[in-house]
């Protein structure tokens, strides 16, 4: 399998129309081909069209009741257009309400929802990750591999439950990394999209804004890195009383919800309530980053200064990261952390790729790696409360005459 060409596509789309998981393990074992990343691209789209939502809390329950109400009204393109920005849909992320409307023009079928989603989706989480394996030059080493599968887990492709949410991520990811390794000023542009599919991205790209403005100032930035550990409590009010003064009155009924203290008490609630590998790997990925970028600082911040590209996504990463701490003291506040986290681990790769092979932090990763491999187990654990048996050992054509499915968190136990 390993010696399967570019020159084989038809062979292994063939495979796939047999078995995804199979093409894509094939993939992953010839990740230099042109074609893996797009396998990757086309399982995560079958993944979409197989979803299984699994209980009633699920973000995707919300997309399938407002696709079925959109198909059930009738509504036309002038009368949809009108519901965006309006106070009484709330509908302020333009691309999903689009999608669920142009989908229920054809069909109310959530599971053709879902393939849309995917396909958007797993474009940009399959380009990330093979940006990752680019920085690389193409060359997986063993200490790469718990670092890209950490990467791929991050925001997995089983969070296009949270559509919005972690497809913007994956966009803001993909403009902005180009525009720290390539210098490519559209991908800032590309990035500001991510506001339109979820509009808290106005805070990573007001992040940009100020790193453009102050540039590298590396010192100021990881002391404040190091100050927002030390942050334990927010006041709520006054950050939605700043935030409700400087957005738009239409992006008002969204920040109120978020900065609302009964939210932030279900949400304490609901965390308190989850065992404690799902409070505990967040935190250990966490740790890990802050140590990474800890060490750097102390001993190969003059290294890294040599290398423009490296210098200037550190120094990013660190206010970005800086403002995601900050952030996980307000309720949802916390996925940002998700989004900049993707940035550390870019870092951490270009890094290694371009430290001799008898580096300090290549000696270190060895003692991360069962913090990873905890990460890893976790995130992908949660992933299967919305991953199916068909996903697994099924195809296109059957998934077709499969209406229900199982989710394999449940056959599990």
């Amino acid at each position: 399998m390993s010696n399967i060409s570019s020159n084989n596509k038809i062979f292994i789309y063939c495979i796939y129309f047999l078995s995804p998981l199979l093409s894509l393990l094939i993939a992953i074992k010839n990740y230099k081909a042109s074609w893996s990343k797009n396998v990757l691209w086309l399982f995560v789209a079958f993944y979409g069209y197989t979803f299984v939502i699994s209980n009633e809390g699920m973000d995707a329950n919300r997309y399938r009741d407002q696709l079925i109400l959109m198909g059930q009204s009738e509504l036309s393109f002038d009368n949809f257009t009108s519901l965006l920005y309006s106070e009484e849909t709330k509908y302020v992320d333009i691309l999903q309400p689009l999608i669920s409307f142009t989908v229920s023009l054809f069909t109310t079928d959530y599971k053709i929802l879902f393939l849309v989603f995917a396909i958007i989706f797993g474009f940009f989480y399959s380009r990330n990750i093979w940006y990752l394996i680019r920085i690389a030059d193409f060359k997986v080493k063993k200490e790469y591999i718990p670092l890209i599968i950490t990467f791929a887990f991050i925001i997995g492709f089983w969070q296009i439950n949270g559509f919005r949410m972690w497809t913007a991520a994956h966009i803001f990811f993909f403009g902005t990394i180009q525009y720290f390794f390539e210098g490519k000023s559209k991908g800032l542009l590309l990035a500001a999209f991510s506001v339109l599919v979820h509009f808290s991205f106005a805070l990573p790209l007001l992040v940009i804004i100020v790193y453009i403005l102050f540039k590298n100032r590396v010192h100021l930035y990881f002391v404040l890195f190091v100050l927002s550990f030390f942050l334990t409590e927010i006041n709520l009010g006054a950050v939605r009383n700043v935030l409700i003064d400087i957005v738009p009155n239409i992006f008002s009924a969204s920040i109120e919800s978020y900065t609302n203290e009964d939210y932030a008490n279900r949400i304490n609630e609901s965390l308190q309530s989850n065992n404690w590998y799902a409070l505990y790997y967040v935190q250990a990925l966490k740790w890990v980053i802050a140590l990474c970028f800890g060490i750097v600082y102390i001993k190969s911040i003059v290294f890294i200064k040599n290398h423009k590209y490296l210098f200037s996504l550190y120094s990013f990463t660190l206010l970005f990261l800086t403002v995601a701490n900050v952030m996980s003291l307000i309720p949802s506040g916390g996925r940002f952390i998700s989004v900049a986290n993707l940035f550390a681990i870019a870092f951490i790769i270009s890094f290694l790729h371009q430290v001799p092979k008898e580096h300090y932090m290549r000696r270190l990763q060895v003692y991360m790696i069962p913090a990873l491999v905890f990460y890893c187990i976790v995130s992908f654990r949660l992933g299967l409360d919305t991953i199916g048996m068909v996903t697994v050992l099924g195809n296109p054509v059957i998934s077709i005459f499969f209406e229900n499915d199982s989710a394999l968190v449940d056959l599990i136990k």
